[in-house]
């Protein structure tokens, strides 16, 4: 029986940064995945996420980023690599859209650089009355997996304990410790941190919350005018199209990307999936989904072409409210951290969800403002 101080049960983006800062602060700590590290098989996937402080999700997400920023630059100096990527990020759709009302509310709210851009001829978009388009000029992007690798490699360097290819099968309370049973080790902890996505329901019965696993799928675009569209030349871009739910996503070329040979672009549609179990990720027919990003794009960057190289797959972990979840499980006696429901909006705070969960696992409190990403909200609702 192997016994640390904390198990860290799930290493995609939330679980590797937690590792990292606890391993960091001198923890004798362990990492449980039951994939490689960087896989297929979960809700980080591959390539790039936007980063951005616009917030019209909620404005209450925007002082985490300023300290989710200072943490990737941190991450920068401390790698002595490029991690994050400043392309700026340009918004499209009518005045009215929740997206926009929500950007120009967080950019006033908080002094946020956003330039109002609707009369500035901007190629290679297209706009069209009443569309509007703002510009965002500190935002951009990271790379998922590269941030994943880092943060594992550092905890490495630190002392921490990492077992790959190896599946959690009960996690139980004990009068003085938690008790983890994988398919290869017995372990036991003073404390486990669960940032095991959309697994999570398997490992963690009777939860206060109820969590919806979505499939969402990722095209790879491979222009017909390369130049335009490399980093440097072209903008991450969100256009809300009052067709469809939700917004359409998309990045440069990132030569600097192994996936794809470093030739291909992603482009993305954020709304609610089709709900599935994390087993059948990979059971899709992808022809709907092409047939509605061409028409996105031949409507508003026409320039970029159309050619759908492929189109991937990752999951959603979604909340009910669509907000985080990062708390204590009731009744647990602060020993079974829970970090869930971050999906669709939630990789850019990596490093101060890291951060914060180091924070509760070693003090029970952190100084940053999570109050509203509590248990408690869920509690509320059943009591009434």
């Amino acid at each position: 029986m192997y016994d640390v101080i904390v198990i860290v049960i799930g290493l995609g983006s939330m679980g590797s940064s937690a590792l990292y800062q606890l391993s960091k602060a001198g923890l004798n700590v362990l990492g449980l995945e039951q994939f490689n590290i960087v896989h297929t098989k979960g809700s980080h996937s591959v390539g790039p996420r936007i980063i951005r402080k616009a917030y019209f999700e909620h404005p209450d997400y925007v002082p985490l980023l300023e300290d989710a920023y200072k943490g990737w630059m941190d991450l920068e100096k401390e790698l002595g690599v490029q991690v994050y990527y400043k392309t700026g990020l340009k918004y499209i759709g009518k005045q009215s859209h929740p997206v926009m009302k929500g950007v120009k509310k967080s950019s006033q709210m908080f002094n946020i650089p956003v330039l109002d851009c609707s009369k500035d001829h901007y190629e290679p978009f297209h706009l069209q009355e009443p569309m509007q388009s703002m510009f965002e000029p500190n935002a951009g992007f990271v790379s998922a997996d590269l941030a994943i690798q880092s943060f594992i490699e550092l905890s490495k360097k630190y002392g921490a304990t990492i077992k790959t290819c190896e599946r959690v099968l009960s996690i139980e309370q004990k009068s003085d410790f938690i008790s983890v049973i994988s398919d290869a080790n017995n372990y036991k902890a003073k404390k486990i941190i669960c940032t095991a996505g959309s697994y999570l329901s398997e490992l963690i019965e009777n939860t206060p919350f109820e969590l919806t696993v979505t499939r969402q799928l990722i095209s790879w675009i491979e222009p017909s005018k390369r130049s335009k569209f490399e980093f440097g030349e072209f903008p991450c871009w969100m256009i809300a199209d009052e067709a469809y739910e939700g917004v359409f996503y998309g990045f440069p070329i990132n030569p600097n990307q192994p996936q794809n040979n470093g030739i291909l672009l992603k482009v993305a549609h954020h709304a609610m999936g089709e709900k599935i179990t994390p087993f059948n990720l990979q059971d899709y027919n992808s022809e709907m989904e092409k047939k509605k990003i061409k028409h996105i794009l031949n409507t508003y960057i026409p320039d970029l072409g159309s050619e759908i190289k492929s189109v991937t797959a990752c999951m959603y972990t979604n909340s009910v409210d669509e907000q985080f979840i990062i708390d204590f499980l009731p009744n647990s006696d602060q020993k079974i951290l829970v970090a869930t429901g971050f999906s669709g909006h939630g990789f850019k705070f990596v490093p101060v969800i890291g951060q914060i969960l180091k924070d509760l696992a070693i003090e029970c409190i952190t100084n940053e403002a999570i109050e509203f990403l509590s248990v408690k909200r869920f509690m509320k609702q059943l009591e009434n």
